[in-house]
């Protein structure tokens, strides 16, 4: 079997993202394990420097009991000043070698100290990233359950939800036996419900909680559809590039592609090559999203696009 030079510098590459990204995932428990390495070979530099101060104090101390006798036999300005600029030497001297023992002992404490406090920070910053991606998930999900309940009824909500219905309380038609079927290929598409050409979320309705939209907040948008469509599908397959370069992509990095502003969620979900859907689409070709159809059809008159992304979920425990 014949290996192309390009694909051994794939494969390292990915195994060097890889290890990247495991180094970046575990990085918390790295800089703990440095931080309290670190203090104790503080305390032990400093217990040594301890050890070998005691010939300096010594020192400064039959130094300075020298000086205090010269002292007392000085009676003239000019040798008053000269004494005591000998007093500051001498005290600069033992402040310098006690500044080299105990040094070593200070700069890693001080490092160790700094590994904790990062190790903190970015335990930090994930449980927040964690907790906003929950409270969309959440969010999302209440106002799915919204949805159902008022196209469908409540009924139908409850036995959704809890995979059974209660029988003396609800009567809830199988999915064998459903009454007006949809029917995919009778549906409108150009008529779907809702307000499209606004300019918030809100307006626009959000597919997702991850979904955002494309517009001129954007430093990458155009007034010139085509130049929108090629910029969009460019930036999508760059992204599955480095997807399948690095067998990881997390939403913030496709966010920053976009020129949309992170989130705390996009820093906790993404994709991965291998164990879901391992590619990276912006829903542009989805009929429902009714934006992002006008806009490939041709329309010119639209504000923004709302694009949803299909991540495949929280990707940080995904890798060992």
């Amino acid at each position: 079997m014949k290996i192309s030079l390009e694909g051994v510098k794939t494969l390292v590459k990915s195994k060097a993202y890889q290890g990247q990204f495991l180094v970046k995932k575990r990085s918390p428990e790295i800089l703990l394990i440095v931080g309290l390495g670190g203090f104790g070979t503080s305390m032990w530099l400093a217990c040594r420097a301890t050890l070998k101060a005691q010939p300096v104090l010594k020192r400064a101390r039959d130094v300075a009991d020298a000086l205090d006798v010269i002292s007392s036999n000085v009676e003239e300005p000019v040798e008053k000043q000269e004494m005591l600029q000998a007093r500051m030497l001498a005290t600069v001297d033992v402040i310098s070698e006690l500044a080299q023992l105990y040094g070593p002992a200070i700069v890693i404490g001080g490092l160790s100290v700094g590994c904790l406090i990062g190790s903190n920070r970015i335990l930090t910053r994930r449980n927040a990233a964690i907790a906003g991606a929950y409270t969309l998930i959440d969010g999302a999900f209440k106002g799915y359950r919204a949805r159902v309940k008022t196209e469908l009824g409540e009924d139908v909500d409850t036995y959704l939800m809890w995979k059974k219905p209660l029988e003396e309380k609800m009567k809830v038609v199988p999915a064998s036996r459903k009454v007006n079927p949809v029917n995919f290929d009778d549906m409108d598409f150009n008529d779907l419900p809702g307000e499209v050409y606004g300019d918030t979320e809100d307006q626009m309705g959000m597919p997702s909680p991850y979904a955002k939209i494309f517009n001129e907040d954007s430093i990458y948008w155009r007034r010139d559809r085509n130049m929108n469509e090629f910029f969009l599908r460019a930036v999508q397959t760059q992204m599955n590039d480095e997807l399948h370069a690095r067998g990881n992509l997390f939403l913030n990095e496709v966010y920053d592609a976009l020129g949309i502003p992170r989130t705390e969620s996009g820093a906790i979900v993404g994709w991965l090559s291998q164990g879901g859907d391992c590619f990276v689409d912006f829903d542009l070709y989805n009929p429902y999203n009714q934006s992002t159809a006008d806009f490939v059809n041709g329309y010119e008159h639209q504000k923004g696009l709302v694009l949803d992304f299909n991540v495949d979920g929280p990707i940080f425990n995904m890798l060992s």
